[in-house]
């Protein structure tokens, strides 16, 4: 595989920081309708990722920006610990419900069971936090897109053994997804939320997250994203 380094981040260690980041504001001038036709870019690899914060456990992750398998990428390599790059938005899904991205896995933590907190690798993942941290909102809903190799099936809502009422994994890739290849993938946000949580979401995305978990296997992830975004259709 040909891979083009250009710069490398590494994790620093508090996993909270990703629910405390402030609101991002828009000042351009577009319409709301050329907003909405146009999406709202998530992911763009082109963009130096120390413009994202990024938090995690020791060994440290690392982020990098690169070119893997001829895509331009943000990639990570997680050994028996857990990443989280992340940045503030501001979006409202029920008016740009659909998320579509790229993404691609070379190894994953064999072992995982997100049923067990002794098990509970995802593997490689694209987070959405719903909402902002309150007085009495300590965690808001999210929902967390992910490629593992736990016994999950591709489509299925999994709850969150460590935080059950606020936090949902989707399982859009699984132990039978081919490694070494990119995936592309597609979801409406407003839906899997309603399929999660038994209602429409209410509350404008605030934050979004690329994840690589493999601390509680000891094992490893090695994984890279390529553009993500929300848009109407």
């Amino acid at each position: 595989m040909a891979i083009k380094r250009r710069q490398v981040v590494q994790c620093v260690t508090s996993l909270g920081a990703i629910l405390a980041l402030p609101t991002a504001v828009s000042t351009g001038r577009a319409s709301t309708d050329d907003i909405q036709r146009a999406g709202t870019v998530l992911v763009d690899p082109a963009t130096d990722i120390s413009e994202w914060k990024s938090d995690g456990t020791r060994p440290r992750p690392v982020w990098t920006n690169e070119t893997v398998a001829g895509v331009d990428a943000i990639s990570v390599t997680a050994r028996g610990s857990v990443g989280i790059l992340h940045r503030s938005i501001s979006v409202d899904v029920t008016s740009q419900p659909v998320l579509t991205w790229r993404w691609y896995a070379s190894a994953l933590p064999q072992e995982a069971d997100l049923s067990s907190t002794d098990a509970d690798d995802v593997g490689a993942g694209l987070a959405l936090v719903f909402g902002e941290v309150g007085l009495f909102k300590k965690h808001p809903p999210m929902l967390i897109y992910i490629w593992g190799a736990s016994k999950d099936q591709s489509g299925d809502v999994v709850q969150c053994v460590r935080h059950p009422e606020t936090m949902r994994f989707i399982v859009v890739e699984n132990a039978q997804t081919p490694l070494g290849q990119w995936r592309d993938a597609t979801r409406n946000v407003v839906d899997d939320y309603a399929s999660a949580f038994g209602q429409p979401p209410t509350e404008r995305v605030r934050s979004v997250a690329l994840w690589a978990d493999s601390d509680q296997t000891g094992g490893e992830t090695v994984a890279a994203f390529g553009p993500a975004r929300l848009q109407r259709s």
